[in-house]
């Protein structure tokens, strides 16, 4: 069931509208609305009883939709019964000034709900946030600023449009430090632009991992100034300084093709995915940057989907078989070991899989409508909610999700669901936003604004 915060009206706002509308009636059809009509005596009435048709006649298209929306909403309907009380003039009558008085009515529900939508953030960051991530301590949020420029390639004789972000960071009480400029940030002698998709920052809050969708000059043999779309992660420490992977050459910071990478609790391993062939299916790897040691984890495996739980050296993954045969077996992955234990073999998966933050509760869409959530000790007992199909992270708790409906490119609105009831509520007063995430230690939600990407910082209520 959705809760809605309870309505309540400003001190006097009621007593201000009643006296504005002393001629104004009732909408027909509500019950014990049936009352005499009060006269609007004396110079003017004339011209007030013009007023009240006209605005009568402008609400008549929704006024029907309107009333059964009130007859369903208890606690709306109750704040309309309470300012009708104090409205002397809406009592029966014509249905002009019936008309009037509803569309006074509605625009006292809205003014009554306005001081609930004005919660107010921690913090605002007014800049064009295109991807963000709290440190483990929540007391940091690092960001990408999306940056472009015009350049002209080798070969070349118009200038292109190139994008080059920059990193930032903002601490909780507001202040702002550049970690890197992105015109100056070197991985790859070959690289025109990059764009910062993901931020992931390691357990000891000391290094991350940037995921970049990446723009490269072409071999000479495709012609001058021809560019190539790809992928890759670069390495750097807590403070966005590039870390070189040892061995090579030239020094290098970036993992070619890597996807979804993320730091060990042990500040030295990274693991991350690289599409397999045929590009459905992902393979995993590790990467030593000091010794530069590093190679396949599980070779024989593949994965539709992998869920880090860094901190403790594990992760959770959909496995398959290559040739996309045979059953879906949702397994449990020790990366330091390198070893695996199926947990479960599940009839579907459709998205999303994740890890709760203590480790131990693993959680995915299981079709478009429905979330199974696994314990990683029993899996034998699964719990099904019913959820609309969209992104959602962990509360720190491991007892409510934060969801947010529809697509994860596309602005919609958060819900707070509660486990294992799978009742939810309406986050942030029903407001649409574009991206979000929660610290790791439950105290705040990070919330990127549609369009220009400002991103908000309010705490978790």
């Amino acid at each position: 069931m959705t809760a809605r915060a309870p309505l309540s009206f400003r001190p006097g706002a009621a007593h201000r509208l009643a006296g504005a509308s002393r001629s104004f009636g009732t909408a027909p059809g509500v019950p014990g609305d049936s009352h005499e009509l009060s006269r609007a005596d004396g110079p003017g009435s004339q011209g007030r009883n013009w007023l009240s048709g006209k605005v009568a006649q402008a609400f008549l298209p929704v006024r029907g939709a309107v009333w059964a929306w009130l007859k369903t909403h208890s606690q709306e309907w109750l704040c309309y019964q309470r300012l009708l009380a104090r409205l002397p003039g809406a009592r029966g009558g014509c249905p002009a000034r019936r008309g009037a008085a509803a569309a006074l009515l509605v625009c006292a529900l809205v003014v009554a709900a306005a001081p609930a939508r004005a919660q107010q953030a921690k913090l605002t960051v007014d800049d064009d946030c295109i991807a963000f991530a709290f440190s483990p301590s929540g007391h940091r949020i690092v960001y990408a600023v999306r940056r472009t420029s015009s350049q002209r390639l080798p070969g070349q004789r118009k200038s292109r449009r190139v994008e080059h972000d920059s990193l930032w960071q903002v601490t909780l009480d507001g202040h702002k430090r550049r970690l890197f400029d992105g015109k100056k940030l070197v991985v790859g002698h070959a690289l025109v632009g990059f764009q910062i998709q993901a931020i992931r920052i390691a357990p000891d809050d000391q290094h991350m991992t940037l995921e970049m969708a990446t723009e490269t000059l072409a071999p000479h043999g495709k012609g001058p100034g021809h560019v190539n779309s790809g992928e890759m992660t670069d390495l750097a420490n807590g403070d966005g300084k590039e870390i070189d992977i040892e061995g090579t050459h030239p020094s290098n910071s970036a993992i070619p093709h890597a996807q979804n990478a993320a730091w060990l609790g042990d500040g030295q391993t990274v693991v991350y995915l690289t599409r397999a062939a045929g590009g459905l299916l992902y393979s995993l790897h590790f990467l030593r940057p000091v010794s530069g040691a590093g190679g396949p984890i599980l070779p024989d495996r593949a994965y539709a989907a992998v869920a880090w739980d860094p901190a403790r050296g594990a992760a959770a993954a959909i496995e398959r078989d290559k040739d996309l045969s045979g059953p879906i077996r949702l397994v449990w992955i020790d990366l330091v070991h390198q070893t695996e234990r199926v947990l479960a073999t599940i009839p579907r998966f459709t998205g999303h899989l994740t890890v709760s933050p203590s480790g131990d509760q693993i959680a995915y869409f299981s079709d478009g409508d429905t979330v199974t959530i696994r314990s990683v000790a029993d899996s034998s007992k699964p719990l099904s909610i019913k959820l609309p199909l969209g992104r959602y992270e962990w509360a720190a708790d491991g007892r409510h999700l934060l969801l947010k409906r529809g697509p994860n490119n596309q602005t919609d609105q958060l819900i707070w669901v509660d486990l294992p009831s799978g009742e939810f509520r309406d986050a942030f007063h029903g407001e649409i936003y574009h991206d979000f995430h929660v610290s790791p230690d439950g105290q705040w939600v990070g919330l990127t604004v549609p369009g220009e990407q400002i991103l908000k910082l309010f705490p978790v209520p």
